[in-house]
């Protein structure tokens, strides 16, 4: 009997497990068919929606391409514009100070020192003198017979070069206040101020500096003299002076204070290069890194540009199309993920891409175009997470954080 009733027990429980069991199957196994078709329609309408996407994307990218093949064809128009008159000092301040290009080399300015020619008083009576006295270390008699040398020649630069010297023997004879004297009179105003050395550098110039390290701080006379020499270093009209030598006293008078020094710099590493040649009509390497040429039709002008520069310029003209513009320069590696185009006829290896909103890529977006089901069409009470993992299944897991934090943000609310 006891036998008996254990054993109907266990049919009892056998079979109640056995009904759950069926129960549960009966459930799960619809659920997971629903799911997996709906897995299957996430993935069809994500790529639907990622190709749309991809075509509207690809219809501005074209647009910003023209835009940029403009904008360069009237940047050399500028600059062709802006190239024939003048000399090649005021035309280089010209472009740089309008903006039109980071930097220029024209066909005479800048340019690198030239070698010095032969020295045409070598081996004069009068020059012979004065040098061996001055290599005797008499110095006072050397510069007496200088300045005699000074009054007598006709010619600006010898003269000059003579006065020059003069000063230079009154330096080594400790007598400052000669020294001093002599340039004020003589490299302040008057004929000598043309006078140029043997490497074509302005005599008068570097005169004037010395007369500023001559002075004592304290003296009122610094201030103007630094004033008169700032000026006469900015001013690209006045004297012709070599690159070489302005960027040298740009460097000693201060540099923040030249809108053209930068400029200035960077013309020096580009004809460091020596591969100063014409390119064409297009964005070409520089030959220093980080910086491009460019060379407008119909004229000898070659416009510098660095990549911060170009890079900003083509980012602006995405402006009111409520994207922005990314742009990888030749040689850059572009970021994988989101479509990339040519930049057009004049970036030769640029590409360029949208980057949209947030910092959110393409199949995001492309998640973000899907319906994305109310709670209504979900009978289970788990619906939200189960509408959460769909946004997650449909966009991918090649994410960053910080996007699937806006996602998860965005549809874990509604």
């Amino acid at each position: 009997m006891n036998l008996r009733t254990q054993f109907g027990g266990n049919s009892h429980d056998a079979g109640r497990w056995l009904a759950i069991l069926f129960l549960l199957i009966g459930v799960l196994a619809p659920t997971a068919c629903v799911l997996w078709f709906l897995n299957v329609a996430v993935n069809n309408d994500r790529d639907a929606s990622r190709r749309k996407l991809e075509d509207a994307y690809r219809g501005q990218l074209k647009l910003l391409r023209g835009r940029m093949d403009s904008w360069w064809d009237k940047r050399g128009a500028d600059l062709e514009r802006e190239s024939p008159e003048g000399s090649g000092a005021v035309v280089f301040a010209r472009l740089v100070t309008q903006g039109l290009a980071d930097s220029a080399i024209t066909p005479e300015y800048p340019s690198l020192s030239s070698a010095a020619a032969a020295d045409p008083v070598a081996t004069r009576p009068d020059w012979v003198a004065a040098r061996l006295l001055e290599s005797q270390s008499v110095f006072a008699a050397a510069a007496d017979s200088y300045a005699a040398i000074t009054l007598a020649e006709p010619d600006i630069s010898i003269a000059a070069r003579a006065a020059q010297a003069r000063i230079r023997c009154l330096v080594r004879a400790n007598d400052k206040t000669a020294a001093i004297r002599s340039i004020e009179q003589n490299f302040v105003a008057g004929r000598l101020v043309k006078g140029r050395d043997m490497e074509g550098r302005v005599i008068a110039l570097d005169e004037q500096l010395l007369l500023i390290r001559l002075l004592e701080p304290s003296d009122a006379r610094v201030e103007a003299a630094a004033r008169r020499l700032h000026d006469l270093v900015a001013d690209y009209a006045a004297l012709p002076v070599p690159s070489t030598q302005r960027l040298f006293l740009m460097d000693e008078l201060g540099a923040p204070g030249f809108p053209t020094y930068n400029a200035e710099r960077i013309a020096a590493q580009f004809l460091e290069t020596g591969r100063v040649r014409s390119g064409g009509s297009t964005l070409e390497p520089a030959g220093v890194p980080d910086l491009w040429k460019f060379t407008p039709a119909g004229t000898s002008v070659i416009a510098l540009f660095r990549t911060s520069t170009a890079t900003a310029a083509m980012r602006s003209l995405s402006s009111g199309l409520n994207v922005g513009l990314l742009v990888a320069p030749p040689g850059s590696t572009a970021p994988a993920g989101d479509s990339w185009m040519a930049a057009g006829s004049a970036l030769p290896g640029w590409q360029i891409s949208l980057s949209v909103p947030g910092r959110i890529s393409m199949k995001w977006r492309a998640a973000e175009l899907l319906p994305i089901y109310g709670s209504g069409y979900w009978p289970l009470p788990w619906s939200r997470s189960a509408r959460w993992w769909l946004v997650r299944r449909c966009a991918g897991s090649g994410e960053s954080r910080g996007s699937k934090r806006i996602w998860s943000r965005r549809f874990r609310t509604s």
